[in-house]
């Protein structure tokens, strides 16, 4: 099986990575990405990936957008997740320092 990374002319920051890293996760969660992957080569598969992808990227734009606006007018969700994040960051920096 042939394994690809992710090699553009241009640099991606972690964030960026973070990202790929998500839409591959919700991808493979995806079950009419896994069906047909499961039963088409390479090839065939291609194009069907493509069209579901761009829904994908859609739906993860929505999202965001929708998490963005939450955050942005509910002051409990935002000290909420404002938390949450700071005490996964602080963490993850202590662990590696």
């Amino acid at each position: 099986m042939e394994k690809r990374s992710f090699s553009f002319s241009t640099e991606f920051t972690l964030a960026n990575q973070l990202f790929f890293d998500q839409m591959r996760e919700t991808a493979v969660a995806n079950e009419q990405i896994r069906q047909a992957a499961a039963v088409n080569s390479a090839e065939n598969f291609e194009p069907v990936f493509g069209k579901l992808l761009e829904n994908l990227f859609i739906e993860r734009m929505e999202g965001n957008e929708e998490i963005f606006t939450r955050l942005m007018n509910d002051d409990d969700f935002r000290q909420e997740a404002a938390s949450a994040l700071m005490w996964a960051v602080y963490n993850q920096v202590k662990s590696t320092s």
